[in-house]
């Protein structure tokens, strides 16, 4: 997975950065919890401090671009987001 910094826009009243990711992958879409680590170092902050807002990409496209929030702080995000991610969990597949 290659991640790619397409702009960055500093907030510093809401204590974050705006950043806008390219990422090129192989096979499905990655996820949320996947992604994060990659733009936590691509961001230069912690996994705890990001929000990812988007990820839009187009049918059998091998890239998609990202929309993520790169707080200060974990309080920061806190104070900001009314829902606050956790991208640490693993994914649970559900085998019926």
């Amino acid at each position: 997975m290659k991640v790619e910094v397409l702009n960055t826009k500093d907030a510093p009243l809401l204590k974050r950065k705006e950043v806008e990711l390219k990422v090129t992958f192989e096979g499905a879409t990655p996820s949320k919890v996947e992604l994060a680590p990659e733009i936590a170092k691509v961001a230069k902050t912690q996994v705890p401090n990001i929000v990812i807002k988007t990820i839009r990409n187009s049918y059998g496209e091998q890239e998609a671009k990202i929309s993520v929030y790169a707080y200060e702080t974990p309080e920061a995000l806190k104070e900001i987001e009314s829902k606050v991610p956790d991208y640490n969990k693993k994914e649970e597949n559900a085998e019926a």
